[in-house]
């Protein structure tokens, strides 16, 4: 899908070419990119609003067209959401360029005077995340005293899946699970019973690896997802931080995990700090693939907008899947 950077490199590209679902082709220069869009209702989040990986997965093929190399992990990508937001029927303008130490770049609404989101790329992990990696590795092979499960209709598959596999794809399923010692946190899947994520469905590299894309995006979802729940109210990414420790390839099957570690500020403006990863799994063996962590804003109004969504329970959902 991402091809060798060039005028026309991303011609055949599902993200970005002629008929692309975030953006259709770019004007590249010497050192920079740029291309231009609307916020459609196919990039809906939640009603009336584009999901946060359509902004964060549109600078990753930015930064692609620039040269970055997806596949030669380790790399890491940090995102800053704020300034004017987006609504659906919006005009955006996506610019990044090369700086010294790796790529940068903003999304923003063709009037408005901050950026929606910023982006930075770089070729290394820098703070190598190996002992947070070490921990949440060792909080999955803790025995569980309970554990609970609720859907949510899947805002994402544009993202995350192939064409051919976005229609039957119609839930989001997470996973609470509280461990014996007492710490609780949440897992993500599309309706398998052990919890895991098979990748042979999703936007890829080709046989290369999956799209870092979907990757992010179900990382977002789950660790706001993971905020909500413990905190019981709603809110918006501020900050996501990644670094990608090896390739996930689409015979691979992962567990994406979300936990919770800071919560500060008043009852009604939270922040939220929670960390998490991709992890190839194996059996008992658990290889970590990307590591994530991030902070959430909370807003009041969000919570009830989050409870709407959720449907109890997935038994009786397995059968859509």
């Amino acid at each position: 899908m991402m091809e060798r950077p060039g005028n026309d490199g991303h011609r055949n590209c599902y993200f970005c070419g002629e008929e692309g679902y975030l953006y259709s082709g770019y004007q590249l220069g010497v050192d920079s990119v740029e291309a231009r869009s609307v916020i459609r209702k196919s990039h809906e989040g939640w009603p009336g609003i584009p999901h946060g990986g359509v902004g964060m997965t549109s600078f990753i093929e930015l930064a692609h067209v620039l040269g970055a190399d997806m596949n030669a992990c380790p790399w890491s990508v940090r995102f800053r959401f704020g300034g004017d937001r987006l609504a659906i029927g919006d005009p955006v303008v996506l610019r990044a360029r090369k700086v010294s130490d790796g790529i940068e770049g903003e999304i923003r609404g063709e009037e408005s005077r901050s950026p929606y989101l910023k982006g930075v790329y770089a070729g290394s992990c820098g703070d190598h995340p190996g002992g947070a990696v070490r921990d949440l590795v060792e909080v999955l092979g803790l025995p569980l005293k309970s554990s609970g499960t609720f859907a949510i209709p899947m805002f994402s598959s544009r993202l995350i899946f192939r064409r051919e596999h976005q229609l039957y794809r119609r839930h989001r399923f997470f996973e609470i699970r509280e461990t014996e010692p007492g710490l609780s946190y949440l897992i993500t899947h599309h309706g398998d019973t052990r919890g895991l994520v098979h990748c042979d469905e999703m936007n890829s590299l080709g046989e290369r690896g999956v799209h870092p894309g979907p990757l992010i995006a179900m990382l977002d979802e789950t660790l706001g997802w993971t905020a909500f729940m413990m905190v019981w109210q709603g809110g918006v990414t501020v900050e996501l931080e990644l670094c990608f420790l090896r390739p996930v390839r689409p015979v691979d099957a992962v567990t994406v995990m979300g936990l919770c570690t800071e919560i500060r500020g008043p009852h009604l403006k939270k922040i939220v700090r929670c960390h998490g990863g991709v992890f190839i799994t194996e059996g008992d063996t658990y290889r970590p693939a990307v590591y994530c962590r991030g902070r959430w804003l909370t807003d009041p109004g969000f919570k009830e907008k989050m409870l709407k969504y959720i449907v109890p329970g997935y038994a009786s959902l397995q059968e859509d899947e």
